[in-house]
């Protein structure tokens, strides 16, 4: 999928998870950074994956991976901080945005290509958000000829416009699941997905 540009958020300094780096954590053999990072990549010919925190140890872990790697020197400034970053990289060509998460390790390529496709085959002009029984989710779409419009960040535009937002309703809490502390991760080694990241672009 050309016409959609990938934001990998994974910049930030995973407070909740104690003294570990919960991007690094192994899921199935792969740090769960790595994860999302072939997630998204076996889908889209345009990935860009925002660093801050533990940068170096991020970078490595997906090296090999056809991506685009930025560093947010504020990422102690939070999230949004690397929104602003990942935004740079939006090429002009581009016909919407992708902003993801890289701590949700159930998702499958089959639930992002259905994502994405839903997207394109409306008229492009509202914003995308996952609802699993009215608990909103992520990653989030956006038109990209909207961003480069607002001054404010996706999420005030978002909370500013609720008219611009069109609800995706999804069948299972794959976007709605994220790793935060250390009780998310019990089990995970049993319960993560196994389908392969073999989708093709």
């Amino acid at each position: 999928m050309d016409d959609i540009h990938i934001i990998i958020l994974a910049a930030g300094l995973s407070r909740r998870m104690g003294d570990v780096n919960k991007l690094l954590l192994d899921i199935d053999g792969a740090p769960m950074v790595r994860r999302a990072a072939e997630l998204y990549s076996s889908i889209f010919s345009s990935v860009t994956l925002v660093s801050g925190y533990q940068a170096g140890k991020i970078e490595r872990a997906v090296e090999g991976i056809n991506l685009n790697i930025l560093h947010n020197p504020d990422f102690t400034q939070g999230q949004q901080s690397s929104v602003r970053c990942g935004l740079r990289s939006i090429p002009d060509s581009c016909e919407a945005v992708l902003i993801a998460l890289a701590d949700q390790p159930f998702l499958t390529p089959q639930d992002i290509s259905e994502f994405a496709t839903a997207f394109m085959d409306s008229p492009r002009d509202k914003i995308f958000i996952p609802y699993h029984n009215e608990q909103r989710g992520n990653p989030v779409i956006f038109p990209a000829r909207l961003l480069r419009s607002v001054d404010e960040t996706p999420r005030a535009f978002i909370d500013a416009h609720p008219d611009r937002v069109q609800r995706y309703r999804v069948s299972n809490d794959h976007f709605t699941t994220d790793i935060d502390r250390p009780q998310d991760v019990e089990g995970l080694g049993k319960n993560a997905c196994q389908t392969p990241l073999s989708a093709r672009k």
